[in-house]
């Protein structure tokens, strides 16, 4: 709780628990001053939007916080302070992490997926068209892959797809967009590229 000066004047427990460094000899510091003292860093969110909630990361406790800043009224109904809500959502933002790793990512090879590289192709085009710059797709695959599959087993087939995506990724230059298509079908994007200098490339 902070008083209408932005004062620290109470905390409870569970407070304690998110910044162990706060202490009862804080109480009466500017919070502001406060938070710099217990993290190491300037304070994330602003205290002049009552009523919002901002998502913030204490990066020193390794944990993702909601934070809801309400202000308090007197019982005269002045202006009363305000009231800081912090709630853990760690283990919300890894799921979501998690499912957006399984919704744009390929699982074996770690590269965007075909979902996501339409995505991010349409964007890039579109700026390429806007700015009327060359911009090239190529799609290759693995010769003989089924072969490869056939004779030594899908175990094999998948350690040769992850050493194709190691290999492409040492040559490809950083911001490149590398997705697999499908399969043994791979895809890039190519921002500045005509028809022919990508084909070059191939």
């Amino acid at each position: 709780m902070l008083d209408e000066s932005a004062r620290l004047i109470e905390f409870n427990q569970a407070c304690s628990k998110v910044l162990p460094q706060l202490t009862r000899s804080m109480i009466g510091r500017d919070i502001r001053k406060a938070w710099l003292e217990v993290t190491g860093q300037t304070m994330p969110f602003t205290l002049e939007a009552a009523m919002n909630t901002q998502d913030i990361e204490i990066v020193l406790s390794h944990h993702t916080y909601q934070v809801r800043v309400t202000e308090l009224q007197h019982v005269n109904h002045g202006k009363g302070g305000l009231l800081l809500i912090f709630t853990d959502i760690t283990e919300l933002k890894e799921l979501q992490r998690q499912l957006e790793q399984l919704a744009f990512y390929d699982e074996l090879t770690q590269i965007y997926n075909r979902r996501a590289f339409f995505q991010q192709c349409n964007q890039a085009y579109s700026e390429a068209r806007e700015s009327s710059s060359a911009f090239t797709v190529i799609l290759m695959d693995i010769d003989h892959f089924k072969t490869v599959n056939d004779t030594y087993g899908h175990a094999i087939g998948d350690q040769l797809l992850v050493h194709v995506v190691k290999v492409c990724q040492s040559v490809l230059k950083k911001g490149e967009l590398f997705a697999r298509y499908g399969g043994e079908e791979f895809v890039l994007a190519l921002k500045g590229y005509t028809l022919i200098e990508g084909a070059s490339l191939s």
